[in-house]
């Protein structure tokens, strides 16, 4: 007995209707990825100008306390640094500002503050530190 094969009546592949549902729904797929990205890319962006600052706002904390403390308030009261390849937004487009508090002579009070714009928005750092001086 010979076997008869019977043909489908529909043809094996993908209709246009398809194919279209699945090229909709990997286009959603990559809209939704190339956003994730964005945002990726100016969070990285916002970490590496924080930590520029972070860097030369320890740089000049230890080059005051490697001053004399007679000297410090003269030095570096209201003082202000530039940080490379930062925009910053303190007087003159600078990033760092020092104030010295020494209305107690024997413990002056350094604060140093980083204030800077990425992306249109503005974002800052404050340190601040004690040093004794013996002789105040």
């Amino acid at each position: 007995m010979a076997r008869i094969r019977r043909r489908s009546d529909r043809a094996h592949g993908f209709t246009l209707l398809e194919l279209m549902a699945a090229l909709s729904v990997i286009i959603v797929g990559l809209v939704a990825l190339s956003g994730y990205l964005v945002s990726a890319s100016g969070q990285r962006e916002q970490v590496t100008l924080r930590h520029r600052v972070l860097a030369e706002a320890q740089n000049i904390l230890e080059e005051i306390r490697a001053t004399d403390p007679y000297a410090i308030r003269a030095t570096y009261d209201g003082a202000t640094f530039p940080v490379e390849g930062v925009q910053g937004v303190v007087a003159g487009g600078r990033t760092i500002a020092v104030a010295v508090d020494s209305s107690d002579p024997k413990l002056l009070t350094v604060t140093v503050t980083g204030r800077w714009r990425a992306r249109g928005a503005e974002d800052s750092l404050t340190s601040r530190t004690q040093i004794f001086n013996r002789n105040g």
